[in-house]
């Protein structure tokens, strides 16, 4: 093997290291996108723990039509944040359901939907939610409220004070947001425990 045939060898090898490093680091990414909150988090993403408001702080107002803003009476408040092409948010949808529905009205649910119409309309379909929904297309109220990782919630007291905040991929996190609520509202026994997936929003 000599001249043309060994520099095409060579070339051969040298393409196929190059390609499989670009495959291993493609791979490292879609891992760390997909990562939980013990994991490393993209540059420019606060660690999931750290998300959302500080505890204690007041519910801004929420642009809601034709529903309460703000827990009233003995009601506490969850407000959630979702995307339509977020495999973890497909998951908490019936955990969230089943919550508000066994809290015997003493739970209510906002979720903040950002994405197109078109994808909030066919999430809709699919995932029907027992919630008042907003619509979040550009990501404003997201950011207003510091979130960055769906799916994640909020739960505010009746004084409308953020008592705890938690990411919702499976009932142990959820069970964990409610805990303030007391046993009433823990939905262990579900049968959609799985991992699900946190995700930062989409820049």
């Amino acid at each position: 093997m000599s001249g043309w045939w060994l520099v095409s060898y060579v070339a051969l090898w040298v393409l196929f290291v190059a390609v499989a490093a670009l495959l291993l680091g493609a791979l490292r990414e879609i891992s760390l996108l997909r990562a939980g909150p013990s994991q490393k988090v993209p540059a420019g993403f606060p660690e999931p723990s750290q998300d959302g408001p500080p505890a204690g702080s007041v519910l801004p107002p929420l642009p809601l039509e034709g529903a309460r803003a703000e827990p009233v009476g003995d009601a506490w408040l969850l407000v959630s944040f979702l995307s339509p092409l977020c495999q973890g948010c497909h998951e908490s949808v019936e955990l969230m359901n089943r919550a508000v529905g066994t809290s015997s009205g003493h739970l209510q649910a906002v979720v903040i939907l950002d994405g197109s119409d078109q994808a909030v309309d066919a999430f809709l379909r699919i995932f029907p939610l027992e919630a008042e929904v907003i619509r979040d297309p550009a990501g404003d109220l997201a950011e207003e409220f510091s979130v960055h990782f769906r799916p994640f919630a909020l739960l505010y007291d009746p004084s409308g004070r953020l008592v705890s905040k938690n990411q919702i991929a499976n009932s142990h996190d959820l069970d964990a947001l409610l805990a303030p609520l007391g046993e009433g509202a823990s939905i262990q026994g579900s049968d959609t425990t799985s991992r699900g997936d946190l995700v930062p929003a989409s820049r």
